[in-house]
């Protein structure tokens, strides 16, 4: 699976979770997941519990801290999947 796919369904999983996002605002790799989406803590959890359960991984609660924009999550995710 690419970055570009996993990109993909995180934005897609993201935009499910951030309700107040604007209508058209483009998310990139750089956009930064809690200010920028207006996501709370509590949909970072939901967020980080989807991805769980979509790629069959673990993330511990210490890694999920060290997220800080959407690269990082989709470069940690194509690290343990591949």
């Amino acid at each position: 699976m690419t970055e570009q796919e996993i990109y993909n369904d995180v934005v897609s999983i993201i935009k499910e979770y951030a309700p107040d996002l604007a209508e058209g605002k483009e998310l990139n790799m750089d956009t930064k997941v809690n200010t920028e989406t207006a996501i709370d803590s509590m949909g970072f959890v939901l967020i980080v519990a989807k991805i769980e359960n979509k790629y069959q991984i673990k993330i511990s609660d210490r890694q999920m801290n060290k997220f800080s924009t959407i690269g990082d999550l989709v470069r940690y995710i194509a690290k343990k999947i591949n």
